[in-house]
């Protein structure tokens, strides 16, 4: 057989070899892929995962949205379970039960971090997962982590203020660093997350702050730096969303679910999936009970400083 070509063949085979190589030297690289974000709070595991609190078993209920996580995430992304990972009193057996149900996360390639919140002990907890604990120490007795995703950056502080008791505290410490860490900076978009919610104003009869009692310095800090687009809290077991009253700069505060039990039978459970861009962040909840009328809410935040 004959396998010689002519002259106008191999002019026709040239330029289409030439054109493909322009192509290909021309190509913009494949656009990457949003970053993913899975935000879980208050998932209260006790070292039984039999014991059922309100109704809930809640062994079974991190269980499901692990598994949740696991096939909506990419290998890669970053989970944030916001405080109260421990059932009560932050006890050890507590934290083992709930590193065996948040492994999953790992062996798919998920990075996990956590906050404290009231029932949390940070001892115990180092002990069962040691990667939480980090060697650079920001704040003295605190568990501070902050995330770079993508153009933003995600700030994880520590509101425990004593073990198994409801009062939260950012505390002078921590707020002066957060002030050094906000001045750095003034470009990147921040996303700050802990466990108890705001409260203003001290509680009626003499009772305990239920939220920081140290509200009123943080959210002037916050309030300082425009680039603070979103404060994410747990702790009230609800899932509702809200602008900071009278803030021009439109400073979210999202109420992140529980994945355990819920105190308003009204609440849902579940977890909340978001997802960075540039310009924005979109939130989508995730309930465990699909029929629930908040399912698949989604809320947008601006990113833009």
């Amino acid at each position: 057989m004959n396998h010689r070509i002519n002259r106008r063949q191999f002019q026709a085979i040239a330029a289409s070899s030439t054109l493909a190589f322009s192509t290909a030297a021309n190509a913009q690289p494949a656009p990457q892929p949003a970053p993913q974000m899975a935000f879980l709070s208050d998932t209260h595991v006790d070292a039984d995962t039999n014991t059922v609190a309100r109704g809930i078993r809640m062994a079974e209920h991190l269980e499901q949205v692990v598994g949740q996580v696991v096939d909506a995430l990419p290998s890669g992304s970053h989970v944030i379970v916001n405080g109260d990972c421990a059932y009560l009193k932050g006890l050890p057996g507590d934290y083992a039960t709930f590193a065996k149900l948040v492994a999953p996360l790992n062996n798919a390639g998920l990075q996990l971090h956590v906050t404290m919140g009231n029932h949390d002990d940070r001892g115990p907890l180092y002990q069962a997962l040691s990667d939480q604990q980090s060697n650079d120490v920001a704040v003295e007795d605190k568990h501070v982590d902050v995330i770079r995703l993508g153009q933003t950056d995600v700030v994880l502080l520590d509101s425990l203020w004593k073990v198994n008791q409801v009062t939260g505290e950012i505390g002078a410490a921590q707020l002066q660093w957060l002030k050094e860490f906000l001045a750095a900076d003034t470009q990147r978009p921040v996303v700050v997350v802990s466990h108890h919610n705001l409260q203003f104003s001290p509680p009626a009869g003499g009772k305990a702050y239920s939220g920081v009692k140290d509200t009123v310095a943080f959210t002037t800090l916050l309030q300082q730096h425009p680039r603070v687009k979103a404060y994410f809290y747990g702790h009230t077991h609800r899932w509702e969303n809200r602008v900071l009253d009278g803030d021009a700069a439109q400073l979210h505060l999202v109420n992140l679910p529980a994945v355990a039990y819920v105190f308003d039978v009204k609440q849902p459970s579940g977890w909340v999936q978001g997802t960075f861009s540039d310009s924005e962040l979109r939130l989508r909840i995730n309930t465990l009970d699909r029929s629930h009328p908040n399912s698949d809410e989604e809320l947008r935040v601006s990113l833009k400083v």
